[in-house]
């Protein structure tokens, strides 16, 4: 296995395509007892980050994006490939996304409804007993590429997904539904195990159901030191997956502005003393008129006079 590895590493390092790990794999496959398992949750997330001047109208544009647009790698999908990213929390997709203060996100809820999938288990607690050592450190590898943020890795990981896709864990019996299960990438505070899973398009359609879309915005408490996140907006998901929600996209606008006028966050570039406002529709730069007064620029017609005393500085 040490092997194995070791010519993994020779890839990343050289920047091999997708096919020279896919031939590894299937020279070392036969060598690990890879665990499986089904997963109980009945409930699973996605988001998407609102990048334009409207809001999502069907759920078709909420799950997995068709191929066709896929124009970079992702950690388990080539370029021109579609994978289905779900997350066992709420809070996974937003770190992973990089949600910042004040910005406006859509979150799905999805209902697992037809459970016959099995995942691949990669680096999950309690799933290793029955396996040598020498498995174990394979698939410990495998955990840390799936693990880490690093796209050098996006190679051997989509070459991965290729290879479980592609021959499952059932060479000899009935051809079940194939996932993959993995730690998430990211590092919360919270006693709870957070994992992503992954499955192909027609594998999602025939398993899962949109249940829940809500617009998000997280906000900041200075006093207790914790993220909020606060439903803006709530969606109806019509039967023909059209999503009527209750507010325009400039009735949740104007929402956000009244609701959050007073939080106010600057970051001092440490450079030349300018600072950023994170608001719904995006940055604004703050001008030091005076000592004691920041002027900001919200919009062209609202423009907010705020004392130095009552602006919180999450900079450090």
């Amino acid at each position: 296995m040490e092997k194995f590895i070791e010519m993994i590493k020779y890839g990343i390092d050289n920047n091999k395509p997708i096919e020279y790990f896919y031939e590894i794999y299937n020279d070392s496959w036969h060598l690990v007892r890879w665990n499986a398992m089904s997963i109980e949750n009945d409930k699973f997330y996605r988001a998407r980050t609102l990048n334009k001047e409207d809001l999502f109208h069907n759920i078709n544009e909420l799950k997995y994006p068709p191929s066709s647009i896929v124009s970079e790698k992702g950690r388990l999908n080539d370029i021109n490939e579609s994978v289905a990213y779900l997350s066992t929390s709420e809070l996974v997709p937003l770190v992973e996304l990089d949600i910042n203060y004040y910005q406006i996100y859509c979150l799905v809820e999805i209902e697992y409804i037809v459970q016959n999938i099995i995942f691949f288990t990669i680096g999950i607690k309690g799933e290793y007993e029955g396996i040598t050592e020498d498995e174990i450190k394979f698939i410990d590898f495998f955990n840390h590429l799936l693990t880490t943020p690093n796209k050098n890795y996006y190679n051997a990981t989509i070459a991965f997904a290729k290879k479980i896709f592609k021959s499952g864990l059932f060479m000899n019996e009935v051809k079940l539904n194939q996932g993959i299960i993995y730690n998430s990438a990211q590092e919360f505070k919270t006693n709870k195990h957070l994992y992503n899973v992954v499955v192909e398009p027609k594998v999602f359609d025939e398993c899962f159901r949109i249940k829940k879309a809500t617009f998000q915005i997280l906000s900041y408490n200075a006093l207790e030191d914790c993220i909020i996140t606060n439903e803006i907006n709530h969606g109806k998901i019509l039967d023909n997956g059209e999503i009527n929600w209750e507010k325009s996209y400039e009735e949740m606008i104007k929402y956000c502005m009244d609701l959050y006028k007073g939080d106010i966050f600057k970051m001092n570039d440490n450079e030349n003393q300018s600072f950023i406002v994170k608001y719904p529709e995006g940055i604004k730069i703050i001008e030091n008129e005076d000592e004691d007064f920041y002027y900001i620029k919200i919009n062209e017609e609202h423009v907010m006079k705020v004392e130095k005393a009552n602006v919180i500085d999450i900079a450090n």
